[in-house]
């Protein structure tokens, strides 16, 4: 179901960056990782799936590094 967004170059920010299990279904003992970021062309510094207190989803959280631009 997810191969059209690899076909237009999106790239699974978790297959960059990811650090951990990377599951995010269900919040208290995930097995199956559904929920995703997709990115094309930034740079990535790490994505992690963190616990969340008011969902049965773990959150996907992403830290990505803009380029820098001249004034």
């Amino acid at each position: 179901a997810l191969a059209p967004l690899a076909g237009r170059g999106l790239r699974d920010a978790w297959g960059d960056a990811g650090a951990g299990w990377g599951n995010t279904i269900g919040n208290e003992t995930p097995v199956h990782r559904i929920d995703q970021i997709w990115h094309r062309g930034l740079s990535l510094r790490s994505v992690v799936a963190a616990r969340t207190a008011r969902s049965d989803h773990r959150m996907v959280v992403a830290d990505f590094a803009l380029p820098a631009t001249r004034p």
